[in-house]
């Protein structure tokens, strides 16, 4: 199908020991632009918004995008609402403006929590400070002057399944 996209990420590794917690302050609307990758065990909370996305299936986007997209599945049952419970209605379209203005940066700062038990989902970061990425990784070659060069020593068979991440800039 042309122009068709699917985002959607299904879990092909191991729960990891350790659940995973990330909370990110987003300061500027170029925060909004920063890579997430959430596991369908993973829930990401605004808290200023008084907003809480369930686990539900894995995905690919941006700050930006997954709150997007989550107030766009929100809508999706307006007009039922207005036939059915317009007070209801009301009380959501509102909830909905207030999240477009979280969504594009007019409402600064606030707060995401990305909490996944099962430790898979990834946010990138970089150090205010200095642009250092923290976590991501580079292939083999040049390391840049604020990166870090990891180096995977193969022992045996299993060391071969590793998954690798690479997240370009």
């Amino acid at each position: 199908m042309p122009g068709f996209s699917n985002a959607e990420i299904q879990n092909a590794g191991q729960i990891q020991p350790h659940g995973g917690k990330y909370i990110f302050k987003i300061t500027t609307p170029e925060d909004l632009n920063r890579r997430i990758i959430k596991s369908d065990s993973c829930l990401i909370s605004f808290p200023e918004l008084h907003f809480e996305i369930p686990a539900q299936r894995g995905t690919l986007s941006t700050i930006e995008g997954i709150l997007t997209t989550s107030l766009d599945e929100l809508s999706m049952l307006q007009p039922q609402r207005l036939t059915a419970d317009p007070e209801t209605f009301e009380k959501i379209e509102i909830f909905i403006k207030k999240g477009r203005e979280f969504s594009v940066g007019k409402v600064l700062p606030f707060t995401m929590i990305l909490d996944d038990p099962a430790g898979n989902s990834w946010m990138s970061t970089v150090c205010e400070f200095c642009g250092y990425k923290s976590n991501e990784v580079k292939t083999g070659g040049q390391v840049s002057e604020k990166g870090r060069k990891i180096t995977l020593k193969v022992e045996d068979p299993d060391d071969l399944t590793r998954d690798i991440l690479k997240v370009s800039p």
